[in-house]
Order: structure tokens, then C-alpha cells, then sequence
């Protein structure tokens, strides 16, 4: 008889965890009775499921009473459901859900898929991310029987401030088909969609959060086109959309916007919206980066590193080092940039005189044919370093052990 697995996260839209999440569902449905919990569906589901779909169709709200009821009509509701299937391992992805599956417990073993830095997650503020950094992450994490983790900054947070001692812990990364992804990469583009590439492009994709930087990298942007001829594109959608196009018009820059212009050539900055590929985009581009202020192991990164460019990205708690660099020592924080095995760590934004560092940077790349050409061979050469067989192997080995 299989074993009963429940995957459990807070919502379906677009993001990292989500994609991991959708590729785990189809990775365990074959060898696993497989269920998949959502707290809500209201925002959609970008990625496609596996599995038997239960959505507890509980919102979320925007005052503290409402937030709290919710919470525990939560974890009612999802204990009720692991009674009712007599679910066997439940393994949530995404902070709340963390919560909510300690908390629903029934006997069956709790796993946590733990997705990016704690300690660095600039949404984590205010007297709520007090409570959830000093309360909630010590009193709960310690409840799991097992928790991954996908990088080892990740491990020495939870180890050195979170209070996590017992719990087993191990580092599972995220895995890529590379076939796949070289195909997506190799799509052809409209003939309107070839115009943005008229000049050099610095590309990036990903939801627009403030936590992705892309504020930082529109301002350096500005000062970078002033000492070469470039272009900058942006993949993705985000609640922080509108602030982006504010500072553009600030900063005098043109900028498209896929809800409403026309596509052309004479834009300074291209926002193209969520695309289902975003990387025929990257591949055709002349760099990509990654200004993320904290990352866990970025999808974007690592799926551009498979595009024949080279990459270059904030050296940001925790994923980015650990992809781009052999010495997986903890460095100290970055002030200039740092020409590591398979890509450039740049200091983050918080860091004085940082955007001029990346406009040397850039400048340099951009000019400079025999690096791009090296370093996009080996970032290649690295990717194919994460392979599905490899990385699957590890999550059966938690799940099974």
C-alpha cells in the first residue's frame, strides 16, 4: 500500500516555491498516494498540480482578529482532513504553512521545506515579523520531525537562532531538466519582441517585490547607460509594479509596459509582464542579474545560468554563493565585486558606493566579449550540476527514512 502524502502550501500564484512545489507534486504522485492543500486558491494557480486537489478556501485578511481566526480555522480545517485521509507524512513549503502543519499534527510525520533566509527577509517586519522571528520559528520549528532546507545558510539560521538542535536537518537543492530549459531557452520570439534587442540587454525575471532589488537595479540602470548604450528588461508581475514605473518616470527613463503600449524599439526599460517562458528572453539577452536583497536557491538564477549568458548577482543571504562559488565558506559582506567559479557576487545594495561597483561591473561585461563567452561556459558547466535524479534521490531519502 502507498503511503499518504499531503503537500501543503499557502497559495498557488506565481513564485519560486510554487514552480518547486508543482515539480514535487509530479515527482511523488507516481510513487505516493498524493494529495496537495492550499489555503486558498483566490489569486489562481500558475503552475500546473499532481495530485488530488483539497483547497481549504480560507483567506487571508488585513487586520490582526482577522488574521488570527483565520489561523486557527486553519489548522481545524487541515487536521480534520489528515484525520479524515489518515495522511501518513505532511510536507509544507512556505512559512505559514509551516505553522499550520505543526500545529495540525495527528501522529503522521511533519516535514518542512524551509525556502529562503529568516534572519535577512526584508518582508519580515514590523511587531508581527517580532513574533514570528522570536516566537513562532523558535516554539514551532523545533516540532517538526524533519525539516529541508535549500541551502546551509539556511541550516546555521535555524541551528544558530531559531533554537532548531534535534530536529534532523538536511540540504536539499532545487533540481532542473536541463534539456528542457535549453529548449525553452531556443523558442523563437516575435518579430515586435526582437526589437528590444537592437542594443545590449540586461536582462532579470522574477515577481516585482521589493525584495528583488529591482528598484536598486533601474537606478543603477540610469548611471550604466550613461557610459554604455544598453537596454534592461524585466520578466515578471508583482504588487511593486507601480513603484517601479513612478521611479522610472523619476529617473526620466522610458519604459514599456506590456498592459498598455505598443512594442518597439525606442524603450529604455522593457516590463514584459509574467511569461510562461521568460527565458528565450534571458538567452537573448547579453547578461542577467539578480538583485535580491535575500534569496533561498533562486530559480531565476539558476535557470538563466542554463541560457549561454553569463550571470551576475547580489551576494545576498543565503543561495546565490552557494551556486556561483566552490568556497562555500561564509564570506564577509561584500564591498566590491568578487569574480567567483561560475559567475560575479556584487556587494547588495545596502552597501555604500555599491551601484557605482556595479556599474564598473556591467560596463566591463558589456564590453568585454572573451569574459562573457567564458563565464557563460561555465555557468552552464554548473547547472548541470543539479540534476533531477540526484536531487530527487535526497527527497526520497527524508521522506522514507
Amino acid at each position: 500500500m502507498k503511503e499518504k502524502i499531503l503537500l501543503l502550501i499557502t497559495n498557488l500564484d506565481y513564485g519560486g516555491a510554487q514552480r518547486s512545489f508543482s515539480k514535487l507534486s509530479y515527482e511523488l504522485d507516481d510513487r505516493y498516494e498524493l494529495y496537495v492543500s492550499v489555503f486558498n486558491t483566490y489569486d489562481g494557480i500558475a503552475f500546473p498540480m499532481k495530485g488530488t486537489l483539497i483547497d481549504l478556501d480560507i483567506p487571508g485578511s488585513s487586520h490582526v482578529p482577522g488574521k488570527i481566526y483565520n489561523f486557527f480555522k486553519r489548522i481545524v480545517k487541515l487536521r480534520t482532513v489528515k484525520k479524515k485521509l489518515g495522511i501518513d507524512i505532511c510536507i509544507s513549503f512556505l512559512e505559514g504553512a509551516d505553522y499550520v502543519n505543526v500545529l495540525s499534527g495527528i501522529g503522521e510525520r511533519k516535514i518542512l521545506s524551509i525556502r529562503g533566509s529568516k534572519s535577512h527577509d526584508e518582508t519580515i517586519q514590523g511587531w508581527i515579523g517580532v513574533v514570528r522571528r522570536k516566537l513562532f520559528m523558535p516554539l514551532l520549528y523545533p516540532f517538526a520531525d524533519h525539516i529541508i532546507a535549500v541551502n546551509e545558510g539556511i541550516v546555521r539560521e535555524l541551528r544558530e537562532e531559531y533554537g532548531v538542535k534535534k530536529v534532523p536537518v538536511d540540504v536539499v537543492h532545487n533540481w532542473y531538466n536541463i534539456e528542457e530549459l535549453e529548449n525553452f531557452s531556443k523558442e523563437e520570439i516575435s518579430d515586435s519582441e526582437s526589437a528590444i534587442f537592437d542594443l545590449p540587454v540586461i536582462s532579470a525575471f522574477g515577481r516585482l517585490a521589493i525584495e528583488k532589488g529591482y528598484d536598486h537595479l533601474i537606478k543603477m540602470y540610469s548611471q550604466l547607460r550613461k557610459r554604455v548604450p544598453c537596454k534592461l528588461l524585466l520578466v515578471g508581475d508583482g504588487n511593486f509594479k507601480q513603484n517601479l514605473f513612478e521611479l522610472c518616470n523619476t529617473l526620466n527613463l522610458k519604459y514599456y509596459d506590456w498592459a498598455s503600449d505598443t512594442l518597439h524599439e525606442k524603450y529604455d526599460i522593457y516590463f514584459l509582464g509574467y511569461k510562461e517562458n521568460p527565458l528565450k528572453f534571458v538567452s537573448r539577452s547579453t547578461v542577467f542579474v539578480m538583485t535580491s536583497s535575500s534569496e533561498g536557491f533562486p530559480n531565476a538564477l539558476a535557470e538563466a545560468m542554463i541560457c549561454g549568458v553569463p550571470v551576475v548577482s547580489t551576494d545576498c543571504p543565503n543561495g546565490p554563493r552557494e551556486i556561483l562559488a566552490l568556497d562555500q565558506n561564509t564570506q564577509p559582506k561584500l564591498k566590491v565585486e568578487d569574480y567567483v567559479d561560475f559567475g560575479i557576487l556584487m556587494p547588495t545594495f545596502d552597501v555604500a558606493s555599491s551601484v557605482e561597483v556595479w556599474v564598473s561591473v556591467l560596463n566591463r561585461l558589456l564590453e568585454d566579449d572573451d569574459l562573457r563567452k567564458d563565464y557563460a561556459k561555465r555557468a552552464g558547466k554548473r547547472i548541470r550540476q543539479f540534476t533531477r535524479t540526484l536531487i530527487l534521490n535526497k527527497w526520497f531519502n527524508v521522506i522514507e527514512s
